[in-house]
């Protein structure tokens, strides 16, 4: 029988990983972070960024056999975090230290394991109880302005973000790109009717391969038809008699959609049809009449419920029994302005002489009658999802373009566009809290009574590692006092105390729970380890 090999873990190599983990992430914390230069090999441009995760997932191959599982979950956290709040990536590494050196405190200390991995769960709750009594919900075109500014460290970025959201409300119906027009940094913002699906588009090049333009990275057809086809089975003559009842005129691009479950042998079957068309219509002389077509894919879990948004936004029909009728008609095509079909995202401009809107109010109609009906039982993420929904149904596409002369600058700055929209979002949703560590020392405050001196080192973590990231010692911040009242903060940018209403640092709540819960939960999974076996 062979042998299951296996380390045995303890404390200090657990301790070791982390450290290590956060030496690597936590400098890049707060608005005087340091960025880090990351080698990708000898093709690859090196990336430098101070996105907490970016650093974290690169940083991998420092990190010895033994250490890897311990890591692995560390990232696994901050994935957590970075999908439900979309900022406080970096806050979760110094988070999961904090605990960690609390637990390994108690532990030496002779209090039993399960009942360490129980008190750091505990702790992180009553963290969190204060921190959502402090949370502030009145939020203004300032508080998104300065939420921005402090996700992101460039107050541009707060600014336009702050614009945008006066143009496209709440859900923020958002599409950024890259303007190589310019090379002079002025960004423009634009509002455009159009609809934006987050799904993968191919089209087929000149051996039938499935591809997207390597060189623009991205395909685009001017007044295109839109033929949706549901999961609900393929029926060969009814396509032919399809194709075969194109207008004699100029054909425009066809566009088809359809779920990711449609199997092979019905593609092919629909790709050939098209082939064979285009093959004799060019014999006949009639050149203007060979299709252009593309092919985009929903997702497989919500294919049925984006079909019906699609068809209503575009004024189209799903043409088989699931979802609509059996016949392949092209009037029951939808129309579309222009259609850019990005590897991630397809982006629909709505013709203007089309009235969609009876069908795009019906639509939101029975969103608006579902969620009431299941208001009591359906799940948050569902919730939101619904809402996302309705705002891409009936909010234009706002246009963020970027004026940056390289592409590298422009992949910076998106994904900083990217983490700003996220975290306003939440802040919008579920509040905000004092910025730059000022919360959780407040919250620290909490326990002064208690001589807790382990829970007052975790809340001030985020405090002390700002200031020292700005070149200040916290000794020295703390001996002046003003850190113990609430009104004010240290701004490490300035050096000096001001009014924290005056001085507009915030953070989203959604970035501080996330992170407390997601860090205090593997470190409860990790006092409890004592084996690992490969």
């Amino acid at each position: 029988m062979k042998e299951t090999k296996r380390d045995i873990f303890d404390l200090d190599i657990i301790d070791q990983t982390i450290n290590k983990l956060a030496g690597i992430v936590i400098p890049s914390m707060g608005a005087k972070g340091r960025m880090a230069l990351i080698e990708r090999g000898a093709f690859d441009k090196p990336l430098i960024t101070d996105d907490g995760v970016t650093i974290a997932k690169e940083s991998m191959k420092v990190f010895t056999h033994e250490e890897r599982p311990i890591y692995s979950l560390c990232i696994e956290a901050l994935h957590n975090v970075e999908k439900t709040a979309f900022d406080g990536t970096t806050l979760t590494i110094l988070m999961i230290k904090a605990f960690h050196q609390y637990a390994k405190r108690l532990i030496k200390e002779g209090v039993d394991q399960q009942l360490v991995s129980e008190a750091v769960l505990k702790r992180a709750s009553e963290i969190v109880k204060i921190l959502d009594e402090m949370k502030m919900t009145e939020v203004t075109p300032e508080i998104i302005e300065n939420v921005a500014t402090v996700a992101t460290k460039i107050k541009q970025i707060g600014k336009m973000i702050a614009e945008t959201h006066k143009i496209a409300g709440n859900e923020m119906n958002i599409v950024i790109q890259h303007d190589q027009s310019k090379g002079d940094y002025i960004h423009t913002i634009k509002a455009e009717d159009g609809y934006v699906l987050e799904d993968e588009g191919y089209h087929l090049d000149e051996n039938v391969n499935f591809t997207t333009d390597e060189k623009r990275s991205y395909t685009e057809y001017e007044h295109a038809r839109l033929v949706f086809l549901s999961s609900g089975g393929f029926e060969f003559q009814p396509m032919l008699n399809f194709f075969k009842s194109l207008p004699t005129e100029d054909v425009p691009p066809l566009i088809f959609f359809m779920p990711k479950q449609y199997d092979a042998n019905t593609l092919l079957n629909i790709l050939n049809i098209m082939i064979e068309s285009n093959k004799k219509f060019a014999e006949t002389g009639q050149e203007s009449r060979i299709m252009r077509f593309q092919f985009v894919y929903l997702h497989k879990n919500t294919s049925d419920r984006k079909f019906r948004d699609l068809a209503a936004y575009t004024n189209g029909v799903i043409q088989d029994e699931v979802l609509g009728t059996k016949d392949y008609k092209f009037e029951n095509c939808g129309f579309a302005k222009k259609i850019i079909i990005y590897k991630g995202r397809t982006i629909i401009l709505k013709e203007d002489q089309k009235n969609n809107a009876f069908a795009v109010d019906a639509r939101v109609k029975e969103y608006n009658e579902y969620l009431e009906r299941n208001k009591f039982q359906l799940m948050e993420v569902d919730r939101v999802d619904i809402i996302k929904s309705i705002s891409a149904l009936t909010s234009s596409i706002v246009k963020i373009m970027l004026a940056v002369p390289t592409r590298s600058e422009y992949e910076f700055l998106k994904l900083k566009f990217d983490d700003a929209i996220g975290t306003v979002k939440m802040t919008i949703r579920n509040g905000y809290l004092l910025g730059g560590g000022k919360s959780l020392f407040n919250v620290g405050k909490e326990f002064y009574s208690q001589k807790n001196k382990e829970i007052l080192e975790i809340t001030q973590a985020p405090i002390k590692q700002i200031t020292s990231n700005a070149g200040y010692k916290f000794k020295d911040v703390l001996k002046s006092g003003k850190l113990i009242g609430e009104d004010y903060i240290f701004n490490v940018m300035k050096g000096k105390w001001e009014p924290a209403s005056e001085e507009g640092i915030y953070d989203s709540y959604e970035a501080y729970r996330s992170a407390i819960l997601n860090a205090s939960s593997v470190v409860s999974q990790l006092i409890l380890t004592y084996v690992y076996i490969k």
